[in-house]
């Protein structure tokens, strides 16, 4: 209400989703009220509530561009919502249709393929492959590949328990290797402060980095100076593991999630395990 003042009404539709109208439809004017609404929910909330990391994704649908009544405008925001979710949340999206169709056609695509059970056949067997590849003898680099490959990120990183780089795999050039480093080595010197986001189970998820910038500078900074947009970030006793995105900032979907946390305790214990073959 403080954002949208007195050119729309608001009010909540469920739990954590909220529905807005608004009398104005100059692109520009939406955009402000949408950067002051995700502005405001990410500094209130993180102000009064520092361990928690709270944002908020919109869907924009314009009357009567891009529907003739209220069901279609409704849908079509909604399902820019979940694009803004996708992007990495803690953004907003303005339906354009030459930008937006081919996306929304895809995810529908996605979510067949999930139903019909076709994603849980392929994704099963690259994940049968990756915990054996991880559970063997062989170069444990390989399975970390496989890892990265599978999950989609730019670079896995594994640290022991001294923070010392024991593993890595990229898909940067060398040159771009040299460039980015061990961007967690300053940052990792004061553990206690790196790792106090980290939940209770020892692990940081993060859709997109962004969030970090009004909760603590120092980790922003190192996050935007390598420019990773999205990380997963796992913590045993004596390893840590770091599975980063460069830029744009992407959503891990909730199944990878699950997956890359069990992985990623083999690796610790394949490389805590004395005489294992890394």
């Amino acid at each position: 209400k403080d954002s949208i003042r007195n050119v729309g009404i608001a009010g909540r539709i469920g739990g954590d989703e909220f529905l807005i109208l608004l009398d104005k439809t100059d692109e520009s004017d939406i955009r402000n009220i949408a950067r002051n609404i995700r502005i405001g929910i990410q500094w209130s909330i993180t102000a009064a509530e520092p361990s928690s990391i709270v944002t908020c994704s919109m869907g924009i649908a314009r009357f009567p561009a891009n529907a003739k009544n209220y069901d279609e405008l409704f849908n079509i925001a909604d399902k820019c919502l979940y694009i803004a979710k996708d992007k990495g949340r803690n953004c907003y999206i303005i339906y354009k249709p030459e930008l937006h169709d081919e996306i929304i056609v895809n995810r529908k695509k996605n979510e067949n393929a999930i139903s019909s059970g076709e994603f849980l056949k392929s994704a099963a067997k690259s994940e049968r492959e990756i915990i054996r590849a991880l559970s063997g003898e062989g170069k444990i680099d390989t399975a970390i590949e496989m890892l990265r490959s599978y999950m989609g990120v730019n670079k896995i990183t594994v640290y022991d328990e001294h923070f010392s780089v024991t593993h890595e795999c990229e898909t940067l050039t060398q040159e771009s290797q040299e460039k980015h480093g061990d961007i967690r080595a300053e940052r990792l010197k004061e553990p206690k402060e790196y790792f106090k986001f980290f939940n209770k189970f020892g692990f940081l998820h993060l859709d997109n980095t962004n969030t970090f910038e009004t909760l603590d500078k120092k980790t922003f900074d190192m996050y935007r100076g390598a420019s990773i947009s999205s990380t997963l970030e796992v913590k045993s006793e004596k390893s840590l593991i770091c599975m980063d995105l460069y830029h744009p900032a992407r959503t891990f979907p909730k199944e990878k999630i699950i997956f890359a946390l069990l992985a990623s305790s083999l690796i610790c214990e394949r490389i805590e395990k004395p005489g294992s073959a890394c």
